[in-house]
């Protein structure tokens, strides 16, 4: 069969994991691919990013470049396309793939505030969308990744540091939106020194402490606050550590 037509593929290790656990419950994990990787841990709203998505063809058939498009959740299910910054929502393998062979395309995109908005974003690749290679399987064409997770630059990570870079500073990195309505994320760097001895106060224009918020990890990170029961108006995100005050955001309510 192998040696018939080429089998352009994703990699997915979970793929039979029903078959091998019958009991299996949950099977969020079926199409989850190590083929797609990101180049920005926990990207904020706006930011460029580079998706690598590495194909595979597991025959000994070559085949020509392999077309493919990626979704903001599953493509059959209501799943937004994705622009590349160009503009373009259909992209190539840059080369052939040869028999039993492998290669690895970037796309650039820039990230909406759905995208990070949510606390569980699975975006998804899917090869040859139109049917236009006579292939030997075409269930393992579909696969997802957690956006800004098991990212790193191209190349070969060595330790913890080079797949997710530390920030220079503790900061504030985001609020969005502004005015905030209902509901704002927060979103900041933390470096190792900070990572569990900082916190991120709420207070109005006076100094009166409205909300605090613990932070416990380094990296970036996100805190979503709740604005529906204050008042409109001006208020304070402050962001502390045992050293004293490190950044301060202005934040505009309106309802």
């Amino acid at each position: 069969t192998y040696t018939a037509h080429p089998d352009p593929a994703l990699n997915l290790p979970y793929r039979y994991d029903d078959v091998i656990y019958p009991e299996l419950e949950n099977s969020a994990n079926l199409d989850r691919t190590k083929s797609i990787r990101f180049s920005r841990y926990l990207p904020q709203i706006g930011d460029t990013v580079s998706l690598f998505l590495k194909t595979f063809n597991y025959s000994f058939v070559e085949t020509e470049p392999v077309e493919f498009q990626l979704y903001h959740g599953h493509p059959n299910e209501g799943g937004e396309m994705i622009e590349d910054v160009e503009g373009n929502t259909s992209f190539i393998t840059s080369t052939n793939l040869e028999a039993r062979g492998r290669v690895e395309t970037e796309v650039k995109f820039v990230t909406t505030f759905d995208m990070v908005d949510a606390d569980f974003t699975k975006i998804y690749a899917v090869l040859d969308p139109n049917d236009l290679i006579a292939e030997i399987h075409e269930d393992n064409n579909i696969g997802w990744a957690q956006l800004g997770y098991g990212c790193n630059q191209p190349g070969t990570a060595t330790n913890v540091e080079e797949l997710y870079p530390m920030p220079d500073e503790t900061s504030i990195l985001n609020i969005f939106p502004i005015p905030a309505d209902r509901q704002t994320t927060i979103a900041y760097d933390v470096t190792r020194i900070h990572a569990h001895s900082a916190w991120i106060t709420i207070t109005d224009m006076v100094g009166k402490n409205l909300q605090h918020f613990r932070v416990s990890a380094a990296f970036q990170g996100k805190i979503y606050w709740n604005t529906s029961a204050l008042d409109e108006g001006l208020y304070l995100v402050n962001f502390w550590s045992e050293n004293g005050l490190l950044d301060s955001e202005k934040v505009i309510i309106q309802h």
